[in-house]
């Protein structure tokens, strides 16, 4: 016998049963409440079918991190920003990365940030990411772009001296780009020419087709 993990059971009335182990003959076996011994799931009643399990996530807590996030609302267009604590953080099994998870925006559920986020930061710390010629993989990048005849997007957002973003817009527009919360550079780009914001180097807003 081989201990199971990440396979349920699914039973045809929706009933599901985690596979506790494999049989010598490989067959999958389930928990048997009522005469308290492994039976095989083929043989249960209204056995339908297995299913891999969701995966477990293992939660830790938000340990004094802030966030901000742009809501729907407000005199702002495109919403109103609002800063927040981190009440925890998510921990995906399978590349060990967490994910913030904060209040709901009715207050009344917690979701999960996976992306939304403008700004996350410690209170506490004291390490500067911003320098005036090169800017280190720790910093938050903000690329906007403001245009008087469009309704205002959400920005472009991505941490790390080695990403980048450009684009273009159908309308003269003005190319706005923020390091940690604080404008960097801003520049005019007329319609329907390419720009572009290098992560590294100078970080200025740059100007690649006519």
């Amino acid at each position: 016998m081989i201990p199971a993990y990440g396979f349920m059971v699914v039973h045809t009335t929706q009933r599901r049963a985690r596979v506790v182990a494999w049989d010598d003959d490989g067959h999958a076996l389930v928990a048997d409440h009522e005469t308290a011994r492994l039976v095989r799931a083929a043989d249960t009643e209204d056995f339908a079918y297995l299913s891999e399990a969701d995966p477990e996530h293992a939660v830790i807590p938000g340990g004094g991190w802030m966030l901000e996030r742009v809501v729907p609302g407000g005199d702002v267009p495109g919403g109103r920003t609002i800063t927040e604590p981190v009440i925890a953080w998510r921990i995906d099994p399978g590349d060990g990365f967490g994910v913030a998870v904060a209040r709901g925006d009715d207050g009344a559920e917690v979701e999960n940030l996976t992306f939304g986020y403008t700004r996350i930061w410690h209170p506490l710390a004291t390490d500067t990411c911003v320098s005036a010629d090169v800017t280190p993989s720790c910093a938050l990048h903000e690329v906007r772009v403001e245009c008087g005849q469009c309704p205002s997007a959400q920005p472009d957002v991505f941490t790390g001296a080695d990403r980048h973003v450009s684009g273009s817009h159908l309308h003269d527009a003005v190319v706005v780009h923020r390091i940690d919360g604080e404008e960097h550079d801003r520049q005019s780009v007329a319609a329907g020419v390419r720009w572009i914001v290098d992560g590294g180097g100078a970080n200025r807003v740059q100007v690649i087709s006519p």
